[in-house]
C-alpha cells in the first residue's frame, strides 16, 4: 500500500502529464485516500497536489470529501503565506530606514518569485540574509515588534560559533531565521557571501524592496540545505522547490544550455 502511494504521489507532481489517471484515483478506497492525504501532509505539499489535480483534469476523479480537505490546505497555506509576506515587508522597510539592505531567502523567495501562485509552497518560517554589521538593527525591529528568541542572543558569540542567530517567534504571526552566512562554521566547504550580495536580484513584496539570492545561487543553496546541511529529512518539498526553480528560470541559469540554432533556409 504504502509504495502504491508513493508512485502515486510522485506521478501527480512529475512534470510529465500523464503519469496518473484519473482511473488510478477512482480505484482508492476511503481508507486508500487517508493513506494518500497522510503522505502529501507529511511531505508538505499538499497544495501543490490540489492544483496538480485540479490544472490535469484529475479532480472529477477525486471524492468531494477529498477536495474539501485539500482546498482547506490550501486556503490556509495562501493566508498564511500572505501573513509572513507581510511581516517580512515590515522588517524590509524598518531596516530601509536605516539604510541596512535585506535578502530572503528559501520559502518567502520561492513563493513570491519561483511558484506561480504563492500558495503553493508551504512555509515554516522567514529567512533572510544580513551582513554582520546589521544583525542588531534586525534584533531591535524584531523585538518592538512583539518576537521572542528561542534562546538568549549573544551577537558576539552566535556570530563566532553559528551562521544564523537563535529563531525568533512570534505566536500565531511568523517566525524569523537571521542569517549572515549560507553555511556552516568549521565545514570542508565555504561560501562567499560578498558574491552573494554581487549577484542579488532586486525582489518586491508587500511594496517593500528588498533583494533576492540569484537563480543560480538560489539553485544551489536549495541543494545544499536539503542536502548536506539537513540530509534529506524534509521530503519531497525540497525536491519539489528545485523542480520549480528550473522550470522558472531554465533560460536564465548560467548552466542552461544553449538555444538551438535556427534551421538554415531551404536551398532555392
Amino acid at each position: 500500500m504504502e509504495e502504491r502511494m508513493i508512485e502515486l504521489l510522485l506521478g501527480c507532481l512529475h512534470g510529465e502529464a500523464g503519469r496518473v489517471v484519473a482511473a488510478d484515483l477512482a480505484a482508492l478506497s476511503e481508507e486508500g485516500w487517508d493513506s494518500f492525504l497522510a503522505l502529501a501532509a507529511e511531505q508538505r505539499i499538499r497544495p501543490l497536489l490540489y492544483q496538480r489535480l485540479n490544472e490535469r483534469g484529475l479532480a472529477e476523479a477525486v471524492p468531494e470529501s477529498v477536495l474539501q480537505r485539500l482546498r482547506a490546505v490550501s486556503r490556509h497555506t495562501a493566508l498564511s503565506t500572505m501573513r509572513f509576506h507581510a511581516e517580512l515587508a515590515a522588517l524590509a522597510k524598518a531596516l530601509a530606514g536605516q539604510g541596512v539592505p535585506l535578502l530572503v531567502l528559501k520559502g518567502a523567495h520561492l513563493a513570491h518569485s519561483v511558484y506561480a501562485n504563492a500558495g503553493l509552497r508551504e512555509m515554516n518560517d522567514i529567512d533572510v540574509l544580513l551582513r554582520r554589521d546589521d544583525l542588531p538593527a534586525a534584533v531591535d525591529f524584531l523585538s518592538q515588534r512583539g518576537y521572542v528568541p528561542t534562546q538568549e542572543v549573544d551577537i558576539e558569540v552566535d556570530a563566532a560559533t553559528m551562521h544564523h542567530l537563535p529563531r525568533f517567534i512570534k505566536g500565531g504571526v511568523a517566525g524569523f531565521e537571521i542569517h549572515w552566512s549560507l553555511c556552516r562554521l568549521n565545514q570542508s566547504y565555504s561560501i562567499d557571501t560578498g558574491e552573494l550580495w554581487s549577484r542579488a536580484a532586486p525582489v518586491e513584496i508587500g511594496g517593500a524592496a528588498f533583494f533576492g539570492l540569484a537563480p543560480e545561487d538560489l539553485l544551489l543553496h536549495l541543494c545544499l540545505h536539503t542536502s548536506y546541511q539537513h540530509e534529506f529529512i524534509f521530503g519531497l518539498r525540497p525536491s519539489c522547490d528545485i523542480a520549480a526553480l528550473l522550470d522558472r528560470f531554465a533560460r536564465a541559469l548560467p548552466c542552461a544550455p544553449a538555444p538551438p540554432p535556427p534551421h538554415p533556409p531551404p536551398p532555392h
